[in-house]
């Protein structure tokens, strides 16, 4: 079979090759954020970076970075852990976006500066009944944004805010010493057994 010819072919290849080929050249004909932000590149930066899950959340990287200091961070019940909760709270939860957009407690004066600046959302932070999903709290929230620059700025200072109290904690949390927290939490915890 000889190669396809003309436009349709060329896209039809392009599909038939990688889906993440594909979904490039569609993005490249709809941008992300349509109205253009009037906030500082950095956070414009962080925010893609938050929206395009390359940000340092232990659900992508496992805690690579920190296992040098902590191998007991490569632990299959830890690796994904969220550190602040669990040195400050005792509680394991997954460390992702969501968690850090909604929930977590490292993170609670940027999303308090986001809700001021942006009561409208209150109700996807705090509903009064179960909310359907963090997933798609959060898209309800990236979808106004898309086309609402004060929205967009205000979103992007909200996750540039998040990176802070994450980098600072993370920063705590990676010192040396006998009193660090982390090291404290991690001697303190009991693992199960995963001979099986």
């Amino acid at each position: 079979m000889g190669p396809i010819k003309g436009a349709r072919g060329r896209s039809w290849r392009l599909w038939g090759r990688s889906w993440g080929l594909w979904g490039r050249a569609l993005l490249l004909t709809s941008p992300i954020f349509a109205a253009k932000p009037t906030v500082g590149t950095g956070h414009f930066r962080r925010l893609l970076r938050f929206t395009a899950g390359f940000e340092d959340f232990a659900r992508i990287n496992a805690h690579h970075p920190r296992r040098i200091l902590f191998p007991k961070l490569a632990d299959n019940y830890l690796k994904h852990t969220c550190l602040y909760c669990f040195t400050k709270i005792d509680v394991l939860v997954e460390d992702t976006e969501w968690h850090s957009f909604f929930y977590c407690p490292c993170t609670a004066r940027p999303r308090e500066l986001f809700l001021q600046a942006c009561p409208s959302f209150y109700s996807i932070f705090f509903p009064e009944s179960p909310p359907p999903g963090m997933v798609v709290s959060m898209a309800k929230i990236f979808h106004e944004a898309r086309f609402n620059r004060y929205l967009t700025n205000e979103l992007a200072r909200f996750v540039a805010g998040i990176h802070a109290c994450r980098r600072e904690v993370f920063t705590s949390l990676s010192k040396r010493g006998p009193l660090n927290p982390l090291r404290v939490a991690l001697e303190r915890v009991a693992l199960p057994d995963q001979s099986d």
